[in-house]
């Protein structure tokens, strides 16, 4: 379904354009992602003439990534919400969407993603792993407009109002090395937590965690920037657990609490529950 030649030239449009065009990686992606769009659209019988216009929207919009930098290598073990898009959920869901309705889902991933490479890696992360949920890329819009309130703005709840819940998140299954050390909130609810062992001022390993309930690890982060003040608000107690040791270090503000233990790759974490 591919026309024979649009790859080819895009891939020479691409080489006058971009100093640093990878073709090997264009080639993977005209071979891998952009087959399986295809596939997937001769498969639901989606109309010929609107199946050639979206790949080849989907393949300008591919070289336009590639060419600043986007799309990430698997290999590298890192990710981005375009290159999750370019290589997963546009293959995947794109042939389920109403025809006519298809270049919008197109643009409004492109639009987020072009919009969380210049916004926090916190951000960029959550946004990546709320989008795993999606049955369909209808709910996008509204996922984009839910998570963005819940991120940006403080929750109506406070640790003084109503009852509180405690959770322990594991920080292992991303880095079995990891162990938690200083905790730093990077938003009212996202917290970052630095390696106690391995974290340097050049060089922080580090993960995120968003603390709803139930709280979302969000894996590496990388260097989230100057501390804030602190709130200076006492820590709350916490319920007695047995599976909690003494805690090495603490953060908290309005919305909720967040202690490293000495003997534990977990982190403890006070959370309002839901109202209603």
């Amino acid at each position: 379904m591919i026309a024979e030649n649009l790859a080819e030239r895009l891939d020479q449009e691409a080489r006058r354009t971009w100093v640093r065009w990878d073709a090997d990686r264009w080639q993977e992606i005209v071979e891998g992602p952009a087959a399986n769009l295809a596939k997937g659209l001769f498969s639901v019988g989606f109309p010929g003439d609107a199946a050639g216009a979206l790949l080849e929207a989907y393949l300008r919009l591919a070289s336009e990534a590639l060419g600043r930098g986007y799309l990430i290598p698997t290999e590298s073990g890192a990710g981005n919400f375009i290159t999750y898009a370019w290589n997963t959920l546009l293959p995947r869901a794109l042939p389920g969407s109403p025809p006519e309705r298809a270049a919008e889902h197109l643009a409004t991933c492109w639009n987020l993603g072009e919009n969380l490479e210049s916004s926090p890696g916190w951000l960029q992360r959550i946004f990546l792993r709320s989008v795993d949920q999606l049955q369909s890329l209808d709910q996008l819009q509204s996922l984009v407009l839910e998570v963005s309130k819940q991120v940006l703005e403080p929750p109506s709840q406070t640790l003084d109002t109503g009852k509180n819940t405690l959770h322990l998140i594991p920080l292992a299954t991303d880095d079995r090395l990891f162990l938690p050390g200083e905790i730093q909130f990077v938003s009212p609810t996202v917290i970052c937590v630095f390696d106690r062992l391995r974290s340097t001022p050049e060089q922080p390993i580090t993960q995120g965690v968003w603390l709803v309930d139930p709280p979302l690890p969000l894996g590496p982060l990388g260097d989230p920037g100057p501390a804030p003040p602190r709130s200076g608000r006492a820590f709350p107690s916490f319920p007695k657990d047995p599976r909690i040791s003494p805690f090495h270090r603490f953060a908290v503000n309005e919305h909720a609490a967040a202690a490293s233990m000495t003997t534990s790759q977990f982190v403890a974490a006070l959370i309002p529950e839901k109202a209603g």
